[in-house]
């Protein structure tokens, strides 16, 4: 049986910040609005001394939920936002599936 990916990665061909703009825009747009997040980068910059890569990573959530609970399945998400070469990438991390209880 085959491993299923824990998470999904989309590829614009552009900038960090354009990317993250048009990801909260479209968010917004959905009624998820950024309930949590951080600056990786700065973080592993400020504690390991290390450079990186912009990245910031989110916890989207919102008002979908109160209008569809339907919503539910897909809340809450991370969203990880990173830059690589000249492309931004998207990470969504999955939701995971409870396990099948024996029979």
């Amino acid at each position: 049986m085959a491993a299923i990916p824990a998470t999904v990665t989309y590829r614009i061909a552009g900038p960090f910040q354009e990317a993250l703009k048009s990801l909260r825009r479209i968010l917004s747009a959905r009624h998820l609005e950024i309930a949590g997040g951080f600056d990786v980068s700065a973080r592993i910059r400020k504690k390991l001394f290390i450079a990186t890569n912009p990245c910031m990573s989110s916890l989207p959530l919102g008002a979908a939920l109160e209008a569809d609970h339907c919503a539910a399945a897909i809340a809450p998400f991370h969203v990880v936002v990173s830059e690589r070469d000249r492309q931004t990438q998207i990470h969504l991390k999955k939701r995971s599936s409870p396990s099948p209880s024996p029979p």
